[in-house]
This record gives C-alpha cells, sequence and structure tokens, in this order.
C-alpha cells in the first residue's frame, strides 16, 4: 500500500510540478518523514518538504526548488489543513501554484485493496480503531499471502484477472473455464469475482438460483463456466442498475450493491459497458433474465426515477412511455430532452434494437416539431409590409416548415414498427399534424389577410423576376457561373442546402429569399426565372385558362430550351449549355470542363422533387435530390466552375390524411389543387382573388383566386399530400443560394491568422490564450475541421528560449503546438535567458505550407536566468504478457451433456423442437442458456444450424455440413 501511494506521489510530481500533500487528520506523517529520509539519501528519490509547524522554515527549505527551467518535481507534506484552512496560511501561493493530493487512509485502504481482498475483509479491517499505515501495510500483505496460498493449493492465479478478462475467458471456454472440473479452480473464480466486483455468496446464489426457480447445481465444466459468467455479469448489471438510481432501491436484496465500495462499484461499471460493447446478445439475454430479480422496479419504478444508462430494457420502455406521455399533454421540452438522451447513441436498447430506435427518433422529430410551432406562435402578428413577413419566416419561421417534413419523411417507418408502444405513438403523431396544421393555417390566414391589404406583387428586392438581373448577371460578369434551377425546392430545403455546403468551408455561402410569383406553378415560377422581365412587368402569354409562358419579343419563353435561349441571348458569349441535374451528376469533371470551355453560364435544372412529389413519393426521395445537388456542385466546381447561384421555381405545402380538408369552388374540374384562373374578379368567403395587372402581369386580363388558408381546392379526386400553386409561405418563398469559391479546386489556398492575448500565470508558467482563425478557404476539406501546426518564440531576443509547459485545448508535438481552427486554446510555457529582463512573444506557423499570418503579443513576460534542466524520469518497462492458453481440440470435448444431447439428437434427426431441447438440456434455465450460446456452438459445430417458427413453436434444423 506505501508503495502504491509512492508511485502515485511521484508520478504525479513528474507531470505538475509541485505536488501539495494535504494531511488533515496528520495520517501519512510517519510516512512522509521516511520519504522525506529517503529523498535526503537518494538523489533519484522524490523531493519531499515538508511542514511541521515552522512556515518559515517551510518557505525556505523550498528556495533550493522553486527556480529552473522545467517543472521541479516536490512533494510538499502539510500535516493539519485541508482546502479551507491552508488559504489563511503564508502556503496558499505555493497550493495554487501546485497541484493539490488528499487522500484520506481508509479511502486508500479501500482503493489499494480492491482486486486484493473482498469488500467484507476490508470493511473488517477498517472497523479496526486506530490503525495506521503500517497497520494496512502488513493487513494486506497478510490478504495477498493468503490468496497465494490458496493458488498454490491447487487453485489458478487470477491475480492478472480483470472481471473483463474472466468473463471472457468463462464465456470463450478458455483456460480458467476448463479448469473448472476442480473444485479449487472453481473457489478461485468466485473468490476473484468477490474481490473485484463484491459478488457474494448470497448474491449469487439469489441470480443463478432464485431467479431461474430451480435447485440443480450445475456439475460440468461448461456448465460451472456459464453459471459463473452469468452470475459476474448478472451482478454487474444489478450495481449499475442500483447506482444509475435516483433513489434507494425498492428491491431488498439489492441493499448490498448500493453499499459496495467505489472501486468494486467502478469495476460492475466497466464489466457492463464492456458487455454492451462486445457480447451484445449475451447482455441482452442476461438482462432479461435479471430483469426477474427485480420485479418491484419493474412494477414501480417511474421515468423520474431511472438514471442516465438502461441498464435493463422495461428502462427504456418506461422512459418511453414517459416521452409519450409528455407528448400527449404537449410537454415538448421533456420529451425532447428524453429523446434526445437516447437518440445520441448512448442507449443499449436503442442501439441493439432497431424498432426501439426508430421509434425514439420518432419521438425526438415531434418533440422538436411541438417545441417549434410553440417557439414561433403568432408568427405574422403585428406585421405590416411583406418583407417584414418575409424576414420573420426566414429567421425562424421555416424551421418549423422544416419540423414537420423531418417528420413527416421518418413517419413512414411507423407502418414497419411492430412495438407495444406503436399504437400510442401513432396518435401522438396524428395529434402532432393536427398542431402542426393549425399552425400552417394560422400563418396562411394572416399572410393571405397582409397580402390583401399590402398587395401580392413585393418590392423588387424580393421578386423572383429580378433574380436573374440581381444575382446572376453579376457573377457572370466575373466568370463562369453555374445557375441552378430546381423544381420546388422550397425555403427550408434551401437553408438545408447552404449549411451543408459551408460545412465544406471551402467557398462563400449566402442564402437569401425571394417571393415567387403567383400561382406557385412550374409555368410561371420556372419561366420568370430567365430574363424576361422589362421594366419590372411580364408579358404573360394566357390562353383558355392557363399560363403558357412568357413573351420577351418574338420568343415565347415555355420550356428547358426557351430558357436557356433567353438566358445565352441577354448574356452573349459562344456558348450557354444546358444541362439536367442528373446529366451533371453523371459526368465527370474532365468531361464537364471540356463542355464549359467557351461557356459564360450553364444552366442546371433539377426537376426531380417536383417530380417525386406529383407522384406521391416525394417524402422518400427529398433528401436524395438534397444529396445530388451536393452532388453536382462538387462536380461543377472540379470543372473550374466557381460561382454558383441555386434558386426554385416555387416550394410546396406538406398535407396528410388526418387533417386534409379541401375547399369547395364551383365545379370540382374548375380549379387545379391551389388555385383557379377567372374571367371576372369573384370574392368567397374563405378565398383571396387578385388580377393580373396586381402581379405585374401584362398581355392578358384575368383574375387568380386561393384558398386563403393552407386547405387544396376540393377537386373530387383524392387530394395529394404535395401541393403548390398558391400564395402561402411555404409555397412562395424560395431560396437563393449563391457560392463564390476564391480559388479553383485541388488548390491549397487556406489562409488563417491568429488573435492572442496573455492569460493568468500559473505555477510560476506564463500562460497565453490564442485562437487560429479563418481568414479564408478554398480548399476541400469535408467533414473535419482544419489544423494547424504553431511554434512559439521571443519576438525580442533570439537568445530567449521559450520552453513549452503544456497545452489545454489543442496538441502538443515536440516544440510545436497542433491548434484546431476556430477552438481556442491555451499555451503554458517559460521564457529563460542570460539577462533576467520582460519580453513579448511571437505565435507563428510552424511550416511554410499554410498561409499563416503570426502575431506578437502585446504583453511582455518575465524571463528567468537560465538554469540546469531537471533530470529526465525513469521510464518502467511494461511486464510481459501473459501467453494465453491452448487452443481445444475437439469441439464438443467440453459442452455440458445436455448439449451433446441436443446435438447428438440434430444429427440423428435433422431437428429439435424447443420443448425437447428443454428436456434434453434439464430445464428451461438450461434451454435459456443453451439459447444465449449458441452462436458458440455453431462456430464449433461442422454443420449449419438454423432456427425456424412454426405454428409458434421454436426448431433448430441441422443444415448442410460446413465446406473444409
Amino acid at each position: 500500500m506505501s508503495a502504491s501511494l509512492y508511485a502515485e506521489l511521484r508520478e504525479l510530481a513528474r507531470q505538475r510540478g509541485i505536488v501539495v500533500w494535504l494531511d488533515k487528520e496528520g495520517s501519512y506523517t510517519a510516512f512522509a518523514d521516511a520519504l522525506a529520509a529517503r529523498s535526503a539519501a537518494d538523489p533519484t528519490a522524490l523531493p519531499v518538504r515538508r511542514f511541521r509547524g515552522s512556515y518559515l522554515e517551510l518557505m525556505l527549505a523550498l528556495e533550493d526548488v522553486q527556480d529552473g527551467v522545467a517543472m521541479t518535481p516536490l512533494l510538499i507534506h502539510v500535516p493539519g489543513h485541508n482546502e479551507d484552512s491552508i488559504a489563511e496560511t503564508p502556503l496558499f501561493e505555493v497550493y495554487r501554484a501546485g497541484r493539490r493530493h488528499r487522500h484520506a487512509l481508509d479511502t486508500l485502504v479501500r482503493d489499494a485493496a480492491h482486486g486484493l481482498a473482498t469488500p467484507a475483509a476490508i470493511d473488517e479491517f477498517l472497523a479496526t480503531p486506530g490503525f495506521t499505515l503500517d497497520d494496512a501495510d502488513r493487513w494486506l500483505a497478510r490478504q495477498v499471502a493468503g490468496a497465494a496460498a490458496g493458488a498454490g493449493s491447487g487453485g489458478p492465479d487470477l491475480s492478472l484477472h480483470t472481471a473483463e478478462a474472466l468473463y471472457d475467458d468463462l464465456v470463450s471456454r478458455g483456460p480458467v473455464a476448463r479448469e473448472l472440473e476442480r473444485p479449487e479452480a472453481v473457489a478461485a473464480v468466485w473468490r476473484r469475482a468477490e474481490v473485484l466486483l463484491g459478488l457474494t455468496e448470497d448474491a449469487r446464489r439469489q441470480i443463478l438460483v432464485e431467479a431461474e426457480g430451480s435447485a440443480r447445481r450445475a456439475s460440468s465444466p461448461a456448465e460451472l463456466a456459464s453459471d459463473a459468467a452469468t452470475a459476474l455479469a448478472g451482478w454487474a448489471l444489478c450495481v449499475e442498475f442500483v447506482h444509475d438510481l435516483r433513489r434507494a432501491p425498492a428491491d431488498p436484496w439489492l441493499a448490498i450493491a448500493q453499499h459496495l465500495p467505489k472501486a468494486a462499484v467502478a469495476a460492475c461499471q466497466k464489466l457492463a459497458v464492456h458487455l454492451r460493447r462486445r457480447h451484445d446478445r449475451q447482455y441482452a439475454s442476461i438482462a432479461a433474465s435479471v430483469e426477474d430479480l427485480v420485479p418491484l422496479e419493474v412494477a414501480t419504478a417511474t421515468a423520474d426515477d431511472l438514471g442516465k444508462i438502461d441498464t435493463f430494457e422495461f428502462e427504456d420502455a418506461k422512459v418511453l412511455a414517459a416521452a409519450l406521455d409528455a407528448l400527449m399533454i404537449a410537454d415538448n421540452q421533456r420529451a425532447l430532452a428524453l429523446a434526445t438522451a437516447r437518440t445520441s447513441g448512448k442507449s443499449f436498447w436503442t442501439t441493439y434494437d432497431p424498432r426501439r430506435r426508430i421509434a425514439w427518433h420518432l419521438i425526438e422529430l415531434a418533440a422538436r416539431l411541438g417545441s417549434s410551432v410553440v417557439d414561433r406562435d403568432g408568427l405574422l402578428a403585428g406585421c405590416t409590409t411583406l418583407a417584414e413577413a418575409v424576414a420573420r419566416y426566414t429567421d425562424g419561421g421555416y424551421q418549423v416548415d422544416r419540423a414537420h417534413r423531418k417528420l413527416e419523411q421518418a413517419r413512414e417507418e411507423l407502418p414497419h414498427l411492430d412495438i407495444p408502444e406503436a399504437a400510442t405513438l401513432r396518435r401522438c403523431l396524428d395529434q402532432l399534424r393536427g398542431v402542426y396544421r393549425r399552425w400552417a393555417d394560422e400563418v396562411a390566414l394572416a399572410w393571405s389577410a397582409l397580402g390583401q391589404r399590402e398587395g401580392f406583387l413585393p418590392p423588387a428586392s424580393l421578386q423572383q423576376r429580378t433574380l436573374f438581373e440581381d444575382l446572376v448577371v453579376p457573377r457572370v460578369d466575373e466568370g463562369l457561373t453555374a445557375y441552378v434551377m430546381v423544381d420546388a425546392l422550397r425555403f427550408e430545403m434551401g437553408q438545408e442546402l447552404a449549411d451543408s455546403l459551408r460545412d465544406t468551408r471551402t467557398a462563400d455561402v449566402e442564402l437569401t429569399a425571394r417571393l415567387a410569383e403567383l400561382p406557385t406553378i412550374t409555368e410561371v415560377g420556372m419561366n420568370a426565372l430567365a430574363p424576361v422581365a422589362r421594366d419590372g412587368k411580364l408579358t404573360v402569354d394566357y390562353k383558355d385558362g392557363k399560363i403558357l409562358g412568357f413573351r420577351v419579343g418574338n420568343l415565347r419563353v415555355d420550356g428547358p430550351e426557351t430558357r436557356r435561349r433567353a438566358i445565352h441571348d441577354r448574356l452573349g458569349g459562344e456558348a450557354c449549355p444546358k444541362l439536367s441535374l442528373e446529366e451533371v451528376c453523371e459526368r465527370d469533371a474532365a468531361s464537364l470542363r471540356k463542355a464549359l470551355t467557351r461557356a459564360r453560364a450553364v444552366v442546371v435544372h433539377a426537376e426531380g422533387i417536383d417530380k417525386a412529389g406529383e407522384k406521391g413519393v416525394g417524402l422518400a426521395v427529398f433528401e436524395r435530390e438534397l444529396q445530388k445537388l451536393r452532388a453536382a456542385w462538387r462536380v461543377l466546381y472540379e470543372a473550374g466552375v466557381k460561382r454558383f447561384v441555386f434558386t426554385a421555381d416555387h416550394g410546396f405545402a406538406l398535407h396528410d390524411v388526418v387533417t386534409r380538408v379541401a375547399v369547395s369552388h364551383g365545379k370540382l374540374t374548375d380549379p387545379q389543387r391551389r388555385h383557379v384562373f377567372l374571367a371576372h374578379r369573384r370574392d368567397q368567403a374563405g378565398e383571396v382573388c387578385v388580377g393580373a395587372s396586381d402581379l405585374g402581369y401584362d398581355g392578358a386580363t384575368f383574375w387568380a383566386a386561393f384558398p386563403a388558408g393552407i386547405d387544396p381546392f376540393d377537386r373530387g379526386a383524392r387530394a395529394k399530400d404535395f401541393v403548390h400553386g398558391g400564395p402561402s409561405l411555404q409555397e412562395r418563398v424560395i431560396p437563393v443560394v449563391t457560392v463564390r469559391h476564391r480559388y479553383a479546386a485541388g488548390g491549397d489556398k487556406a489562409s488563417y491568422e491568429i488573435a492572442a492575448r496573455a492569460g493568468l500565470a500559473v505555477a510560476g508558467m506564463h500562460c497565453l490564450i490564442a485562437k487560429v482563425q479563418t481568414a479564408k478557404q478554398a480548399n476541400l476539406v469535408y467533414g473535419v475541421q482544419a489544423e494547424v501546426e504553431l511554434a512559439l518564440e521571443s519576438a525580442d531576443d533570439e537568445a530567449v528560449s521559450v520552453e513549452l509547459c503544456d497545452v489545454h485545448h489543442a496538441r502538443r508535438t515536440g516544440a510545436g503546438v497542433i491548434a484546431t481552427v476556430d477552438q481556442e486554446f491555451q499555451v503554458f510555457f517559460r521564457l529563460t535567458g542570460d539577462v533576467e529582463t520582460r519580453a513579448a512573444v511571437r505565435l507563428r506557423p510552424a511550416t511554410r505550407a499554410l498561409d499563416v499570418a503570426p502575431v506578437v503579443t502585446a504583453e511582455r513576460f518575465q524571463i528567468v536566468l537560465r538554469a540546469r534542466p531537471a533530470q529526465a524520469p525513469t521510464v518502467v518497462a511494461p511486464a510481459a504478457p501473459v501467453p494465453a492458453g491452448p487452443a481445444v481440440a475437439d469441439w464438443l470435448a467440453d459442452v455440458p451433456e445436455g448439449v451433446r444431447a441436443v446435438f447428438r439428437h440434430l444429427v440423428e434427426h435433422g431437428s429439435i423442437n424447443e420443448a425437447e431441447a428443454t428436456q434434453l438440456l434439464g430445464g428451461p434455465r438450461q434451454f435459456r442458456t443453451f439459447s444465449r450460446d449458441l452462436d458458440q456452438y455453431r462456430r464449433r459445430a461442422p454443420f449449419a444450424i438454423r432456427v425456424e417458427v412454426a405454428s409458434g413453436i421454436k426448431c433448430y434444423v441441422r443444415g448442410e455440413p460446413e465446406s473444409s
């Protein structure tokens, strides 16, 4: 125990320099005196200074070790003080500069004895009045000697086995498992389980006998190994569960787990984590069995009682029920908190069972939708202009529509979700549909009312018809530009596209919004994206109640080719290629570069979103279309395009079968889904009507009527969930994503600048707080943050040396620092030189490969005189690994007799059902063990084994022999 304490103190001093050892009770005074004597006799020993009543004497004793280039390892023993009382002493400055060490003697005993003595033996010793560190050393030596004597009497030496290694040996029928035919080996395994995990005989019996309802004793080595593995795992799960509870356990037998030493608890928790990571199937099986041991918890525990770890599946079920209850009463924040804790990848059951993962994902999305609706309630209240309303929507209102779309996309999995909570989850999601429908209708009505008061034609800066002249032409004048027209890319999807392009950190990306022309149909919006406006007006080609396109001189712009022609006529140049999104994605950069050689602009048409929506499969392909847009951007960039404008003809609204209500308008054949053209103005309740002249249209006189809310017109046939044509914000606010690259693809032209300032000096070390910031960036970096290697040097005198002592939030490499861009970090250092003065420091790039502007600090730092460097610490060679035992030759040599009988039956008859296997194995408990370990037997058997269920009866069926 004393040796481990000395090793801990020496290592702490080596890492941190000064260590102040607070010893309130004075339990370590004799030990500290011995260390001081050792330090005086051995120059290589850890230097020790002691407080023995005189602060002056101690301060004088510290003078010879406070100077130096490097941190000098030093231990200062201060008895009679704790963290509060030392603040009133002259040692407080030294205490703040160093690293505190405080370890009560009983805590030291528990930590040092873990793995060497049982918790009961440790408690018995700690009950001894007035024991000292020497007493503890002698007691622990006797415990170790006793364990060695037990190993010498025929049992295996398991002193180097961790709980994880012991479990792995038992389940894999390793060397320890094969020795379990000897009682001495069995006793050694149980003793090791008790000293590591606190697994007592009573707890063992509770897990192995009472839980199974059988008093049968295991006899073969394989059965004993299975029992031991089950007991270890089951106990570890119980301990983890108890210490994760927010209250005392309800089942009385778990009280012993509540009072285990911290080291034993930590060992149980570590084993439970190991089981989840390496033995997930066995973990799930054992957890299901052990649930029977905690019936009161299963019956009475609430979600508030349970902690952060779902050890057992019933915990996940209870928390899921609580999350659904929260959704039902619109407590969205609680539901979201419960869901995010389980969708973050930390919950075993959501990782192990895809069904529960899907359910939790749906709950999370539902909670986000509910929260978004609450946050954006009354979105347009008090708006007086179209511009103000659009600003409110683009500043956050769109997030409600994104949350709704994400939930509807994920809901596609709901019909396949066969869990008990599926019906309740469906009711919650249907309820959220109603919540969203009311919000969307309220916003749509407010927006329609605003349009009736202020007019539906926005200012020129928000008009779709001015987009080409305002944004495309200036970029084409700078160089080759891609003009990407996306059918039905509504604003929230454009925001997602812009965010994903920003994440690549290769370009300047801006997102703005425009209002699509009315009605929001492809024939209007897509053609309005071409240069068809003259003096702010659009000349409409209107015939038989339809807008066919727009007139520009003698050209009717009504499709992809005429749009390309109008764009080419406006821009000039030798060529203006037109490509579909699919064509761009299918070609490589070289062929595209050749095709764009003489072009000033390339026009890309993307129709996938609208086509999929019209076919009723939009929810399944929306994300894929966004991915294709990103892929097209990438290949065009590699082909030499450095400027992009992504925009849309219109957006869309999403409906559903639960909340959809059609609005009647005359004959069912009159209206389209969200609009109807009229020869004369007709105002009806629940509709808004606007004339062509009010929309800035020339060439025809007509009126367009729309539902004032979010609902579609009644057309008789089954209404579609994907609709557009109306004036709602979802349909009319379109994104304009502009991308500008400074450099061609493949260049390494990243440019950075450094900000640095002095921090608070600690323990004789200066502190510099710095951050590498992006000045400009154009190299491709996907999904990771860039790193920059820096060097620190004196800015005033080359003879001044900089000694790096420590780095926080960055990585240290030799004399340099590797910093992550845009993440603040701290450097602790000392300056040494021949003159005792002050100097500024310079932080610069370590190499010239990157464009990083160096920085010189405004502050100056004290230089100390050079001193002899401290002696390097001794490195202890690691112990040689323990060789593994020999492999088992016969695949059935060590399996239980019951398992042999099952395999003999399979060989002779080809199959065996659950009842027959249970009888051969000896009972339900043995059958569950066999099912749990089936994968291991499959790997050993010379034939395949499959599980079939017929008429509700499980059967194991022998397959063909495995080829050698």
